[in-house]
């Protein structure tokens, strides 16, 4: 009985891991192919702009965390945002680009 019950513990346990890697992976191919369909864009660029957002997202999250001033953070939320719509522009059309980058963040690079 004993024997049984940690058996079934131990499957659960690897179904659950092994479905949350799924999801994460179904996640990022979901993104992707919005990427290749709203930008007309190859899977290989699309997988650059996930990236890319990706990281500006855990950023921009680790940010939120570590500062509580506010023009600081403010600051480097400019910063982060300036870094970010760089190396897209670097891999993107300026049609493209006016999809992806708000026309806030757009108005205010214009006026630096």
């Amino acid at each position: 009985m004993k024997a049984k019950l940690i058996l079934i513990i131990v499957l659960t346990l690897v179904a659950k891991i092994g479905y949350g890697q799924t999801k994460t992976d179904s996640l990022k191919t979901a993104r992707v192919n919005y990427y290749t369909s709203q930008l007309a864009v190859p899977a290989k660029t699309a997988t650059k702009v996930d990236d890319i957002m990706d990281a500006y997202k855990t950023e921009a999250k680790a940010l939120m965390v570590k500062n509580s001033d506010q023009k600081v953070l403010r600051a480097k939320f400019d910063s982060l945002i300036t870094a970010k719509n760089q190396k897209l522009a670097a891999i993107l059309t300026k049609e493209q680009l006016a999809k992806m980058v708000p026309t806030t963040e757009i108005k205010k690079a214009g006026s630096q």
